[in-house]
């Protein structure tokens, strides 16, 4: 049964949407990439990869919270009302729109609309990264590699001032995207760091350490934007070293300067029958079932120029129809196999 990842509720719906996945990716143990240990597998002590899939959580989560939810949305929308009305008194209202991308936007939606943007872009992109991850057989340095370029991405955010908001669109879609694409690689290596007795506890543990590193950054950027002027800078600057310290926190929060071993969870602590020598399931049906072939003729393709009455090209000889012989412990425990419809083998 696939382990379900808590879904953390406060922190966007680029999070909640990444984490859904793991339960499908968890629930994938026949794919080759895969290699969950066997569900007879006894809960086990934790280990230094569980350890380090627990400060990821802690470092990403400083982006989700202070970037993403809190400070981001307020700051683009003073820069885009700067752009859209320069020199507008405080306490008025802006009346001009933004040009974006031949879309009249009015500066107070700008935020909504980039959040609704970077929603559809990674859930058509994610189920992309997905299948990869799964197929991958180094996922970690595909995870390593979204997560470096997300918190530099998050970094580069302290450069948006003035009326500078494309830059600022610009890197939010970059860093969300990247942020989903690393957390589906992140679950999905929960499946093959922890037995499925352990991930439940695994995960929940992971889910505690997110809140804690993200309610701590966010607590102490309220602090600086609180005591900004005692410290000698102007709102805007605050804001902009908070956005700066999420994206540090997420580089160096843990997670992303120790990353999990591919050979380690594949093939150490995971010890697992290698999915690629199990036979094909036509193999494994029952000596004298026709029905699979009586199907495969039937959507053989149409018969090509040169082709002879049977669909077959003249030239090749066309061999007997096969079938399955021997017995159950032929062949590693399943049937023996020789040839199979003639349709499909010339």
């Amino acid at each position: 049964m696939a382990s379900i990842v808590p879904v953390r509720l406060g922190t966007g719906s680029l999070a909640a949407l990444s984490r859904g996945v793991c339960g499908t990716l968890c629930a994938m143990s026949d794919d080759v990439a895969v290699t969950a240990p066997p569900p007879s597998s006894a809960p086990t002590g934790e280990t230094k990869e569980q350890r380090v899939w627990y400060f990821y959580d802690w470092a990403n989560s400083a982006y989700v919270t202070t970037t993403a939810t809190v400070l981001l949305s307020p700051y683009l929308t003073t820069v885009a009302t700067d752009a859209a009305c320069p020199g507008l008194s405080e306490g008025q209202k802006c009346l001009q729109t933004l040009n974006v991308v031949g879309i009249p936007v009015d500066p107070g939606s700008l935020f909504a609309y980039t959040a609704t943007v970077s929603t559809i872009i990674s859930a058509l992109v994610l189920i992309v990264v997905g299948g990869i991850a799964d197929r991958s057989r180094r996922p970690t340095t595909l995870f390593a590699g979204f997560a470096w370029v997300g918190a530099a991405t998050a970094c580069l955010m302290f450069f948006v001032s003035g009326t500078s908001w494309q830059l600022a669109v610009v890197l939010f879609l970059i860093a969300n995207l990247c942020l989903g694409a690393s957390l589906v690689i992140y679950d999905s290596l929960l499946c093959r760091i922890a037995a499925p007795d352990d991930r439940d506890k695994v995960s929940s543990k992971g889910w505690g350490f997110g809140y804690l590193g993200g309610g701590i950054l966010l607590a102490l950027n309220f602090g600086l934007d609180m005591f900004h002027a005692r410290l000698g800078l102007d709102r805007a600057m605050s804001t902009r070293l908070s956005l700066l310290s999420a994206g540090l926190w997420w580089a160096g929060g843990g997670g992303v300067l120790q990353p999990l071993p591919s050979h380690g969870a594949r093939h150490e602590l995971v010890r697992h029958a290698d999915l690629r020598a199990r036979p094909p399931v036509h193999q494994l049906l029952p000596v004298g079932d026709r029905r699979p072939r009586r199907l495969l003729r039937s959507r053989r393709s149409p018969a090509l120029p040169g082709a002879d009455a049977g669909g077959h090209h003249r030239g090749r000889q066309r061999r007997p129809p096969g079938r399955l012989t021997g017995d159950l412990t032929a062949g590693g425990g399943h049937p023996a196999y020789s040839g199979f419809a003639p349709s499909l083998v010339r």
